[in-house]
């Protein structure tokens, strides 16, 4: 087997970081003309793939936390609220969705059939400043999960706050987050891009969603502040890097890409 040279190495990283750029331009651009149109990895129109997912991902929750008989709250659903109706049938007393964007449309309505449909213990809030614990007004939940949602959030310390305002005292949360590069090409040949940019030509590229480059110890410390208990993470996958990233990350966890964050209130 051939291994890469020194030099073959830092053409493709000198490459990733330049492509790099060049999807951070684009997501950009499609944000501004299109909005936040792809919320998961699978086409709201493909209705028995957007329904094998949602069994995945409540089977990923079930795994970590207990409904039955608990009011469960979700961020980030995405386009359609099929984890909810499998959330409901596992026995959850009551779901609520909350997302800053409207994603679920008409194209949820196959996909909600296919699961047997929606039952009125089902609630779908859309909070365009995310300010969402005011909205909720006074439902109280027992169990916070989500999916790939928290990297995009603009002000997770805000979030940890409005979170212990609503969750009783005793309630889990259960997020996995996905601290990958987002863009679809680039994320399985350069998963920590993201990481390879000081934060001023980041920032040239934000919008609303952008994923936040926050690491595990910044979500556990969120967490804490706002007064969490038995905070902590794990990762979930790990991979290795492709050269190096910005002097501004600490590299003792960056092989962590997916991780599972967990506290109870």
């Amino acid at each position: 087997m051939t291994m890469p040279t020194p030099s073959s190495r830092g053409a493709a990283v000198a490459t990733y970081y330049t492509a790099g750029l060049a999807f951070l331009a684009l997501a950009k651009i499609k944000y501004l003309t299109q909005g936040y149109l792809t919320p998961k990895p699978v086409e709201s129109s493909d209705v028995a793939g957007c329904v094998a997912h949602a069994r995945t991902i409540a089977q990923l929750y079930l795994a970590h936390v207990d409904v039955k008989s608990r009011h469960v709250l979700e961020l980030g659903p995405g386009s359609d609220l099929g984890v909810g109706i499998l959330l409901s049938q596992a026995g959850a007393q009551s779901y609520v969705a909350v997302d800053r964007n409207a994603l679920v449309g008409a194209l949820a309505a196959p996909i909600h059939e296919a699961l047997g449909g929606l039952p009125n213990s089902i609630c779908y809030e859309v909070v365009p400043d995310f300010q969402f614990a005011e909205s909720l007004g006074k439902a109280r939940f027992d169990v916070v999960v989500s999916n790939a949602a928290f990297e995009h959030f603009d002000d997770v310390p805000g979030v940890a706050r409005q979170l212990a305002r609503v969750v009783r005292p005793g309630g889990r949360l259960s997020v996995f987050i996905d601290l990958r590069t987002h863009s679809r090409w680039i994320r399985d040949r350069d998963p920590a891009n993201i990481y390879r940019y000081p934060a001023w030509l980041y920032r040239v590229f934000h919008f609303p969603g952008q994923p936040n480059r926050l690491r595990p110890s910044e979500y556990r410390q969120a967490f804490v502040d706002a007064g969490w208990k038995n905070v902590r993470t794990s990762a979930v996958t790990r991979m290795s890097l492709v050269g190096r990233v910005h002097r501004t990350f600490a590299t003792n966890d960056m092989d962590q890409m997916t991780v599972l964050l967990e506290a109870e209130r």
